[in-house]
């Protein structure tokens, strides 16, 4: 059978400044975004102002005006569909992985059925979700921009996890719409899984957000270029387009990775599912087994 290529593990400098900088919390990006536009434009002003004659500047103000409309509509089309579809990538990791709790929740409510050993099915769920947790996210949030095949730790519980789950469905006393009930559930699961492996790590494409920078910087600079007229109105249009600029690049920099950074998917629809089979709301959990190889 032939094997699928692995994604290349070169990294570009630009990958990495994007994966560190879609770390930071949302006021920092933020501010660091308006202070860095605001700085760089308030320095092309004063260089306008001082080396720029006045005919000049109204010539400047003149051509520029022209351009920023074009350029506008270029940088409004590009930030629209660059936050499109990194929202949706966001709302889609959500939503793998309230499908990965719902299932659990479902293998919950099936082991309830007296003769399929719920108690030990309980246990092999409470360790896969405590691994996914403790242990496999984490990765999913310093993966970078490389496929995720998940840890060792979390795919041995899923494995144990499946295999009670078959075992109690072939058992001759359960009846077939249990075992149904719990083969479906455990497929969700796994299904569920690979689905969140698949999105960690696909992040924004560093060239994308590349071409977005440098149209908000020309569009930037030629709004600067049309203060040079003077005119107050001009002015509040540069000011008001290098705002929106930054916060529009800064909003990117925020969605850029569904598992990274201050709006990424969270833990907190497995956590709930702990915390009831933790409380013992579907049953009691039995005890961990002390000869068991699994970690």
């Amino acid at each position: 059978m032939r094997e699928p290529r692995a994604r290349s593990a070169v990294v570009s400098w630009t990958d990495r400044l994007l994966y560190s900088l879609s770390s930071w919390s949302s006021p920092k990006l933020f501010g660091v975004s308006l202070a860095w536009f605001g700085g760089w434009s308030v320095a092309v002003a004063v260089a306008i102002e001082t080396l720029v004659s006045d005919n000049d500047k109204r010539e400047l103000a003149a051509t520029s005006s022209s351009v920023v409309a074009a350029l506008g509509v270029l940088f409004s089309f590009l930030t629209g569909f660059v936050i499109t579809g990194q929202w949706s990538r966001s709302r889609t990791a959500e939503g793998a992985v309230h499908s990965e709790a719902d299932a659990c929740v479902r293998l919950a409510l099936a082991s309830q059925t007296p003769e399929i050993g719920g108690p030990e099915l309980r246990r092999e769920l409470v360790d896969y979700l405590r691994s996914v947790v403790d242990d496999e996210w984490s990765t999913l949030e310093t993966h970078g921009h490389r496929s995720h095949p998940g840890t060792p730790a979390t795919r041995a519980r899923l494995d144990a996890l499946e295999q009670r789950v078959r075992a109690a469905a072939i058992a001759p006393e359960v009846r077939t719409a249990v075992s149904d009930e719990l083969l479906r559930a455990a497929e969700g699961l796994a299904i569920a899984r690979r689905y969140r492996l698949n999105l960690a790590g696909h992040g924004l494409p560093s060239p994308l957000f590349v071409l977005v920078f440098t149209s908000g910087v020309v569009l930037s600079i030629s709004a600067v270029s049309i203060a040079g007229a003077r005119s107050g109105i001009a002015v509040l249009v540069a000011f008001g387009l290098v705002l929106l600029i930054a916060l529009d690049l800064a909003l990117i920099l925020a969605l850029s990775d569904p598992f990274r950074g201050p709006m990424c998917a969270d833990t907190t629809g497995m956590e709930m599912v702990l915390a009831d089979l933790d409380d013992e709301r579907y049953g009691m959990i039995a005890a961990p087994d002390p000869t068991s190889k699994h970690p």
